[in-house]
């Protein structure tokens, strides 16, 4: 007798194909067609870490201390590290006893949390667009997710005076994202103030996702939602080393706040995970707060390469945000374009490869694109211009 094999219903439920996974697919499909790639889809940086930082993990390797189980909770050097970073640039002060919690990288961390505080049934309360695994993550915990619309007519702030009362008081969680993947809107301090506040209100508790604090024109990190009065009291915050210093390889996250949610996440974690290397944690903590010259470095970068990206595609006809944050572009594809049309096909035809927005936003992303300049330079944008251009120019004939 054969084994009926058959995913879980909470795995139904899922989209078919995780966006970039479907993206990297037709990626290869057209590399392995001859076509040259360039590739403005995943967020991976091509700069490479901070040189002290692959030495420091290097070093650390070699000693067989580091060979061992890690702690669920990271090393005292990590978690020491990231507290005294979070008061020297946000003004937050943090326990690294039990106020800081290493993660296998951030995405580990948001996956796994809805499973310590969510029940069947309960609402999580996600923006659109946004990262996927807000949403994912809370189906896979057997929660519904209750899509926040960020509006071009509101910079991509999400207005939780929308929320009707009677999803608020079934509200478990709130994802917040800013700067903000995909779109790369910012939120100042006043809006987390007032989020806080409704947070107190309802009883839910807020994740901040702040990965992208640290990539920015502005010159400093843009604000913690800890910052805020109150906030400590309803939220954690995520962060990782895998934007600000390049080293998505490294599988270095971090989740701070307050202690209670951390010891709840931890539940999961503990028995799920057995922590993430010493080696890396010891690695990165060495260096964490020095790699200032290095973050600006790559900043001035970025920059040049998104005012440059953007200036291409609004000369061809793409709506675009003036954004001064993050390493991405979130455009309004050309009248009569659908993302997944515009997307697939100038994968599939030109090897430009760019990120359809219904894949990122249940609600809001259909009709934009993402495009991410961590890995193509100054030159690749020109190239992709041209491409980009003749592919548009098809339809018109």
């Amino acid at each position: 007798m054969s084994v009926k094999i058959e995913v879980a219903d909470r795995v139904k439920r899922l989209p078919k194909s995780y966006i970039f996974a479907e993206v990297a697919k037709r990626k290869r499909a057209a590399a392995n067609a001859g076509l040259d790639i360039i590739d403005f889809g995943i967020g991976d940086p091509d700069f490479g870490a901070p040189p002290a930082v692959v030495a420091a993990i290097t070093k650390n390797l070699q000693d067989k201390a580091n060979h061992r189980y890690p702690d669920t909770e990271g090393t005292r050097e990590y978690r020491e590290a990231w507290a005294i970073l979070y008061e020297r640039d946000f003004g937050v002060k943090l326990d690294p006893e039990k106020q800081v919690h290493h993660l296998i990288g951030g995405k580990e961390g948001i996956g796994n949390f809805p499973n310590a505080f969510v029940n069947p049934g309960d609402i999580v309360i996600c923006p659109d667009p946004a990262y996927p695994v807000y949403d994912e993550g809370t189906i896979l915990a057997e929660g519904e997710p209750y899509y926040l619309p960020l509006r071009a007519e509101n910079n991509f702030i999400a207005d939780f005076r929308e929320i009707p009362e009677e999803i608020a008081r079934r509200a478990k969680i709130f994802w917040s994202n800013y700067p903000n993947n995909p779109t790369g809107a910012t939120a100042d301090l006043d809006y987390f103030t007032n989020l806080a506040r409704w947070a107190q209100r309802w009883g839910v508790i807020v994740c901040s996702d702040a990965t992208y604090s640290h990539i920015n024109s502005f010159g400093n990190p843009t604000p913690s939602f800890l910052r805020a009065p109150g906030a400590m009291e309803v939220g954690v915050e995520f962060h990782s080393v895998s934007k600000t210093f390049s080293f998505t390889g490294a599988r270095c996250g971090v989740v701070v706040g307050n202690a209670d949610i951390i010891a709840g996440l931890h539940r999961i974690k503990s028995t799920l995970d057995s922590g993430g290397s010493d080696f890396v944690q010891l690695g990165v903590a060495a260096h964490l707060l020095g790699c200032s010259d290095y973050v600006t470095e790559i900043n001035s970068i970025y920059t040049e390469r998104r005012v440059a990206f953007q200036k291409v595609l609004a000369d061809l006809g793409f709506g675009s945000f003036d954004s001064n944050a993050t390493f991405y572009v979130w455009d309004k594809n050309p009248a009569g374009w659908s993302s997944e049309e515009l997307a697939y096909g100038l994968i599939e035809q030109t090897g430009v490869v760019l990120i359809p927005g219904n894949g990122l936003g249940r609600t809001q992303g259909e009709g934009y694109i993402r495009g991410s300049v961590a890995c193509a330079g100054l030159e690749s944008i020109e190239k992709a211009g041209t491409r980009i251009k003749k592919f548009l120019a098809k339809r018109r004939k």
